[in-house]
């Protein structure tokens, strides 16, 4: 699961495939966006600016953010008052858990349906660091 922490760079990612939408826990931006309609001028703005949606399908990028926000992974600290927390420059996603990556597919496997028994009992073994670095 992922925490991101821009709305228009997180479209965009989604968009272009690099992260899946059910991969994502939510979305903290600095938007300020209160009906579902106001998603249009934002993302719009978005289409235009540099290192966001630039060169983007419009109608794509719309149906992504309205996906966000239909399932309820955006959260808006600014609506009740609050300034997002920092985050570090250029820091868009956060990994809930470590995700290894390797060219080795099974070994991928194994540690997908590890995190998943980890997640569903809640134990996770103080060594976990260890047994990864011995595979």
């Amino acid at each position: 699961m992922k925490i991101g922490f821009s709305y228009g760079q997180c479209v965009r990612d989604l968009v272009e495939g690099k992260v899946r939408i059910d991969d994502v826990m939510v979305v903290i931006c600095g938007t300020r966006i209160e009906t579902r309609e106001q998603i249009d001028a934002v993302i719009g703005e978005y289409l235009k600016r540099p290192g966001y949606l630039i060169g983007l399908d419009a109608a794509a990028c719309k149906a992504m953010a309205y996906q966000l926000w239909d399932h309820g992974k955006i959260h808006q600290p600014r609506i009740y008052g609050y300034a997002r927390n920092q985050v570090p420059a250029n820091c868009i996603w956060a990994d809930m858990h470590p995700s290894p990556v390797t060219p080795n597919a099974s070994l991928e496997q194994a540690w997908s349906q590890y995190r998943l028994l980890v997640d569903l009992t809640g134990d996770v073994p103080k060594n976990v660091a260890e047994m990864w670095q011995a595979l």
